[in-house]
């Protein structure tokens, strides 16, 4: 799993490859262990995926600056976590 860019201010993208048919859920987590957003909850064929996480929550509301954790599990089990830093307009 790739997440770029790190810190980001507006958009991050994250990026991930399937070597085979899986069912895939990428979450965003704060630093406290609540999930922030669910960005995908399917079973996906074998190949690439990118999406974007525009800073908000499932609540449609803008997170504050701070650290996140994007984790993402496949058939069930956490396979890859990655700290992320939201920043504010300098």
């Amino acid at each position: 799993m790739t997440v770029y860019p790190n810190p980001f201010y507006v958009n991050t993208f994250i990026s991930f490859d399937l070597k085979e048919k899986a069912e895939v859920q990428v979450l965003i987590y704060d630093m406290n262990g609540n999930e922030v957003k669910k960005l995908m909850d399917a079973t996906l064929s074998a190949g690439q995926y990118n999406m974007t996480w525009g800073g908000d929550g499932d609540n449609g509301q803008k997170v504050g600056k701070g650290t996140y954790l994007v984790t993402l599990f496949l058939n069930g089990k956490n396979v890859a976590s990655e700290k992320i830093v939201k920043s504010v307009k300098e």
